[in-house]
């Protein structure tokens, strides 16, 4: 704490080594895109910048093309000055408000894994005195962590050390080693403080940047940062939501059933396949979480998710499922209890008391 509240602590983007150069990462503004043509001579030109290097795609991330310079600033400046040429790739259309639209439509099909089903619900909505439902989405959303993406990185006598900022030190020395082409017993990885992961840090495509720029620039250690425009255009996302809840009433206002019908990208899968190459493992409950646990005693209920991978990546998120789905059902059991003539807090404690 001290440290923190002076400014010595050291986060990932104050690693310092002797002759570090600096490298800033343009990539295709389309997710899944690529370089097509690369004009790099104004760049170049500029005082202060060393180099223009391409970099791949790795572990779910975009390719690009890094400037190193001797400053960040001068690689920032160089990277202003690139002239490239993209190709889009498969999601040039791609449209998140039409997405959301998708996911809606989604939630009204009879369908989806069910995390929870308890008593006759279709039979209460049938005999139900008044129904009530409502639509909620939530959008993609960037972790947006205050200390930008970034990674320090040096190739030297066949060694490959690492300065992150990192949740997952044993998963970055592997995408390290499989970027720069050794063994993983062949890399070290010096954990900084982060400002901020929220899960963002989960992800190593910035780590096995670094360790590709490392190899190609050997011995000079190398710090691979990316401008805020790139992190919130090349995250991995938490994703986009949508549910339709429903509720039966009786005469007395009494909760008779409760359904839920969610609709949205499953993070498990995408990042057991990104990382490790695995395939999913079954339902991924953090899609249904705030949702299919709520502590809430209603006599019947069923709380379903149907997946719908979207063509953007998507990542772990600050709370995960809980961030969205806890807002949708809160809202929603207030709005049932002013449809019911009762007091939000009064409501709640009654069905507490139930479970």
């Amino acid at each position: 704490v001290p440290a923190k509240t002076d400014g010595s602590a050291r986060f990932g983007i104050d690693a310092r080594l002797p002759g570090q150069v600096y490298a800033v990462v343009t990539m295709c503004p389309t997710l899944g895109g690529s370089v097509a043509s690369l004009d790099d001579q104004a760049a170049r030109a500029l005082p202060g910048v060393l180099g223009v290097e391409r970099v791949g795609a790795h572990h779910g991330g975009t390719a690009g093309v890094a400037v190193v310079g001797k400053t960040t600033w001068h690689a920032r400046q160089g990277a202003d000055a690139l002239r490239v040429q993209w190709a889009d790739g498969p999601n040039a259309a791609f449209d998140s408000d039409a997405w959301g639209d998708t996911l809606a439509a989604a939630c009204k099909r009879d369908e989806g894994f069910a995390f929870t089903s308890q008593g006759d619900v279709d039979a209460a909505f049938k005999s139900a005195a008044r129904t009530v439902e409502a639509e909620y989405r939530a959008p993609f959303l960037a972790h947006a962590t205050m200390e930008p993406i970034n990674c320090t990185a040096q190739f030297k006598d066949g060694k490959l050390a690492l300065w992150a900022s990192t949740q997952v030190p044993s998963i970055a020395r592997m995408a390290a080693a499989q970027a720069a082409g050794v063994g993983a017993r062949d890399v070290s990885v010096n954990v900084l403080l982060l400002g901020g992961g929220f899960g963002r840090r989960l992800e190593v495509d910035f780590i096995a940047q670094a360790a590709e720029l490392a190899r190609k620039l050997s011995p000079t250690p190398v710090q691979v940062i990316w401008p805020r425009e790139e992190d919130m255009t090349h995250d991995f996302y938490r994703p986009a939501q949508a549910a339709w809840l429903r509720a039966a009433l009786d005469a007395n206002g009494e909760v008779m059933a409760w359904a839920v019908q969610s609709a949205g990208g499953a993070i498990v899968p995408q990042v057991l396949k990104r990382v490790w190459g695995l395939p999913g493992a079954g339902p991924d409950k953090t899609t249904s979480e705030g949702l299919f646990d709520t502590p809430y005693g209603f006599a019947a209920r069923r709380v379903r998710h149907v997946t719908q991978e979207p063509p953007v990546p998507i990542g772990f998120w600050r709370s995960v499922g809980y961030s969205m789905n806890a807002c949708f059902s809160e809202a929603f059991v207030d709005e049932v209890a002013q449809a019911a003539g009762s007091d939000p807090l009064a409501f709640r404690l009654k069905y507490l008391q139930q479970a």
